[in-house]
């Protein structure tokens, strides 16, 4: 009896809410429960705000009624969103300060202590038939592009009264106290930026639109976490963080943004921002593209307040328009932003360029802020540099343990296989130094480089603040040769240590010291010079296609967010027998020293996380197999000792 009273009671409240018979909770002062902040207040979307999620009607309603109870009471609560699909949006034709003027989705200000959670992974996503861009106030339809130019919110002449914006569809705002918390889980943001979905209006013919249309808006919060969220197409950023230098602690972890039109995240100011194991992919390759079209952008635009101590620790960066990193704009006083065991790729430039000046798809594009770090990374792409203006060593941009190339492979479903992306437009591989600025304390150590395509670099530096360049391997694999001045690669006032060159004999590497050419073979002192097809030496070949089992395996290790291996090793050749192996893994390893007919030399353990020093002396030149077993992983690495 009881069992059948209380299925009677959970169906009459469905069809209550169904029927729009349900009233949302309210706020209410004489109401202890209301009041009482001694405790965290679990709310639930559906059951208290009347939520239908069906993705079948709107429900905005609902999350602009959870906003106004959690700000009336100052926060303290946890917002469940059952699995499911909820429309929101509003937005509405004023024609008068705003062509469009909308309503944030879930506004939360002066709060402390709130957590919005997903169960499962719900689906909020905006509601079709809204407007984003430039249109006529009066009329509300598009603007062409040089009319949207004249008033866009990046000129002179203004008007938003032409503007059509969207706003945040979770905004976080004006924390009430210091030492308080606010998270977000477990949740898809769906901007819903498709054609026949929105309609876009004119755009800035430089700018794009940069009006604000965000999944996630952090201003002036601290201690916030963002956790297994996924935030795409929207028309501006996927996420967005502007705090104060003294508002520090905002971590995002396990989540993805894609096809947003500006970046999947921005930061304007802020301390301690920590992103890991996060991917932040195919900015601007929707609907809408405005500068900079990158995964991340740090630009300092909020003033008297700085971008700092910011880590970005086994994250993917891939087939972003314009480029992965932009650390280039803004007032530019910050520094410490710290790259760990990334994957970087900037290959072939889009068809579709960004408005404006469009210098090719980039790795990274750097400039102003200082003290920047990678480490262990694996970058695809050409890095342009800016100058930072580095005035000692730890202000510089320093490359530890990275792997540096031009081939890269991506699964094609239909092949079932790896085929490559084809390189982007630039000349060189990675380090270009741009504008006639110079490279200040800029530091590759440690790092390996297999260029199939392209040259290496063109490195410009002071002496009184020279580059350097210490204990790395660069295989030049590329045949071509080009008529310019540099031929594989050029510096001035470099610095090197240790490093060791394997290129064809009829090229050229050229390094300017105090106004004097050196060419390579033989007169650059820290660079030992090889020659393929000589002393056992041969070109690594990037694959036309890498097919099967094999494609399986590469596509699983692309999937990872991290893309670290079990071990790296350097450097590569060994110098007189000697390298050393960085261990990935938070167990021991069994490792193997082979020659390639299998013959065994040495074997024994790899700590957790230990880096082993080899001294293989005693062996007889030529190209040896390094084997690491972990658990049901392997990974087998050609070293060549000499």
């Amino acid at each position: 009896m009881i069992k059948k009273l209380f299925l009677f009671l959970v169906t009459a409240c469905l069809a209550a809410k169904v029927s729009g018979q349900c009233t949302p909770l309210v706020f209410s002062a004489s109401n202890a429960q209301h009041t009482d902040i001694s405790s965290i207040l679990e709310l639930n979307i559906e059951t208290d705000f009347c939520a239908d999620g069906s993705d079948m009607n709107s429900d905005q309603a609902a999350f602009e009624a959870a906003s106004n109870f959690i700000n009336a009471r100052g926060g303290y609560c946890r917002l469940i969103i059952p699995e499911g699909g909820y429309r929101v949006g509003r937005q509405e034709h004023m024609g008068g300060y705003f062509s469009y003027a909308p309503a944030n989705v879930l506004n939360i200000q002066n709060c402390a202590n709130v957590e919005i959670k997903g169960i499962g992974q719900p689906v909020l996503r905006y509601d079709e038939g809204f407007h984003y861009g430039y249109f006529d106030e009066t009329t509300g339809l598009p603007l062409t592009d040089a009319q949207a130019t004249l008033i866009s919110v990046d000129a002179p002449g203004q008007n938003p009264a032409n503007w059509a914006i969207m706003n945040f569809m979770i905004n976080i705002s004006y924390e009430k106290a210091n030492n308080t918390y606010f998270k977000i889980s477990n949740l898809v943001l769906d901007g819903n930026v498709h054609p026949g979905q929105i309609t876009l209006g004119g755009k800035d013919e430089i700018q794009g639109i940069q009006l604000a249309f965000d999944g996630i808006r952090i201003w002036e919060a601290s201690h916030v976490t963002i956790d297994n969220v996924t935030t795409k197409y929207f028309g501006r950023d996927g996420i967005y963080i502007g705090n104060r230098t003294d508002q520090k602690n905002v971590l995002i972890n396990n989540c993805v943004t894609e096809y947003n039109g500006r970046q999947g995240l921005t930061i304007a100011a802020g301390d301690s921002i920590t992103v890991r194991n996060s991917r932040l992919n195919n900015a601007g390759m929707g609907e809408v593209a405005s500068i900079p079209a990158s995964a991340v952008n740090i630009e300092e635009e909020i003033s008297g307040q700085k971008a700092q101590n910011i880590i970005f620790d086994s994250c993917h960066f891939e087939q972003n328009r314009k480029g992965a990193i932009d650390i280039t704009s803004g007032f530019g006083q910050g520094k410490g932003f710290f790259f760990n065991n990334c994957t970087i790729v900037a290959m072939k430039n889009p068809e579709s360029p960004v408005p404006g000046a469009n210098n090719g798809n980039v790795a990274m594009e750097l400039s102003l802020y200082k003290k920047i770090r990678f480490y262990n990374c694996k970058i695809y792409g050409v890095i342009l540099d800016g100058g930072n203006g580095a005035t000692n060593p730890d202000d510089g941009v320093h490359f530890k343990k990275c792997y540096f190339s031009d081939c890269y492979h991506k699964y094609d479903a239909t092949a079932n296989a790896m085929i490559p992306v084809a390189p982007y437009t630039h000349s060189t591989v990675t380090y270009v130094t741009r504008d006639d600025h110079s490279s200040d304390y800029l530091k590759i150590d440690s790092c390996n480089f297999e260029l199939f395509y392209k040259r290496l670099w063109r490195i410009v530096s002071n002496p009184a603040t020279p580059a350097g360049i210490s204990n790395t391997t660069i295989k030049l694999a590329t045949p071509n040769t080009y008529s310019d001045y540099v031929n594989i690669g050029i510096d001035s006032n470099a610095t090197f240590n240790n490093n060791t060159f394997f290129y064809y004999y009829y090229q050229t590497y050229r390094h300017v010291a105090n106004g004097t050419t050196y060419e390579s073979p033989y007169a650059i002192s820290g660079i030992n010079f090889w020659h393929w097809n000589s002393n056992g030496f041969y070109p690594p070949v990037c694959p036309d296609t890498i097919p099967g089992q094999q494609a399986a395996a590469y596509q699983a290790l692309n999937e990872q967010h991290t893309g670290v291996r079990l071990f790296s090793l350097y450097p590569n050749p060994a110098i007189n027998g000697k390298f050393a192996v960085d261990h990935h893994q938070d167990g021991s390893g069994r490792y193997l020293l082979m020659d390639i007919g299998g013959h065994k030399f040495d074997e024994g353990n790899l700590r957790p996380y230990a880096t082993t020093a080899f001294d293989y002396r005693h062996l007889p030149p030529g190209i040896y197999l390094f084997r690491v077993l972990h658990g049901l992983d392997a990974q087998t690495e050609k070293i060549i000792l000499y």
